[in-house]
């Protein structure tokens, strides 16, 4: 499956965009917003089924790279929590 995504120069996800199983290549097109820019691109993993939990994911877990005029999803590492040592 393929998504439209809008994000910002630092591969912010903005908004994501997938086209009805129904559309056509071509007929389906997405404008970006000053500062934003819009790519197609391949969603990863399989067996998420609903939409709606594609566009979650991807928002929450991914952002966007973009190398040589090509642009992937790249997921964002979860962060490191320090924790306190207490020396008692």
């Amino acid at each position: 499956m393929k998504a439209f995504a809008t994000y910002d120069g630092l591969g912010n996800i903005i908004g994501i965009a997938i086209p009805a199983a129904d559309v056509e290549g071509g007929q389906f097109d997405t404008v970006a917003e000053p500062g934003h820019h819009v790519s197609e691109i391949e969603v990863p993993g399989k067996g998420q089924k609903q939409w709606h939990e594609v566009i979650a994911n991807l928002v929450q877990n991914y952002r966007v790279q973009r190398s040589a005029g090509s642009a992937t999803f790249m997921k964002i590492a979860a962060p490191v929590l320090q924790g306190s040592k207490s020396g008692a």
